[in-house]
């Protein structure tokens, strides 16, 4: 049976399990979420700016144009989620689990990672431009057209993961890839460093 809860401005759910919740353009920034299982659910056109996500788990829930800026989402765990046209830019990810998870088109510009773990999941058009990722690992990941423009990376783990930026090469210093990257990256490297190959 689906709990029915009221999302509104600073409000509050803990230890509450939605199942299957349709929710669509709701107001509800500020809103704090502890202990919170979300399961098969869909979140489209709605306002979570500044919530708080706190030791929670959203499981095959989809999310569009939902517009969450500077959320922060702590011991949270998202596994086959789908996350289209959403806002999410100046969020706080820390101790944070994405697994099998699609990310299509979603602002992540100036956000935070610190302790996170994607595991094949698929990152299509996403913006860390200005993000800060810390400690972060994305095992067998996808990243295609992704921009990491000014983004600063710390202990970030991409090995076994496909990569193709659309901007941003330059900035996979701190990371770590692996011989198989490395030679399938090269030539996009070598243009954003512009270094002429020659034969």
């Amino acid at each position: 049976m689906t709990t029915q809860v009221v999302w509104e401005p600073d409000g509050e759910l803990d230890g509450v399990r939605l199942e299957a919740p349709q929710v669509g353009g709701v107001q509800a920034d500020g809103m704090r979420l502890m202990d919170v299982v979300i399961t098969s659910g869909t979140f489209t056109g709605s306002e979570l700016e500044g919530s708080a996500w706190r030791d929670c788990l959203l499981s095959t829930v989809r999310l569009v144009g939902v517009r969450a800026a500077r959320s922060r989402w702590d011991g949270t765990r998202v596994e086959e989620c789908s996350l289209a046209g959403c806002d999410l830019s100046a969020t706080a990810w820390r101790r944070v689990r994405l697994i099998g998870c699609l990310l299509d088109g979603v602002n992540l510009r100036r956000s935070t990672w610190q302790d996170v773990e994607l595991v094949d999941c698929r990152l299509r058009d996403v913006d860390l431009g200005g993000a800060r990722l810390s400690a972060v690992r994305m095992e067998r990941c996808r990243l295609d057209e992704v921009d990491l423009t000014q983004a600063q990376l710390t202990g970030v783990d991409l090995r076994g993961s496909h990569l193709r930026l659309a901007r941003g090469w330059e900035q996979l210093r701190g990371a770590v890839i692996d011989h198989v990257q490395l030679a399938d990256i090269a030539p996009a490297l070598a243009t954003a460093w512009g270094i002429r190959v020659e034969d």
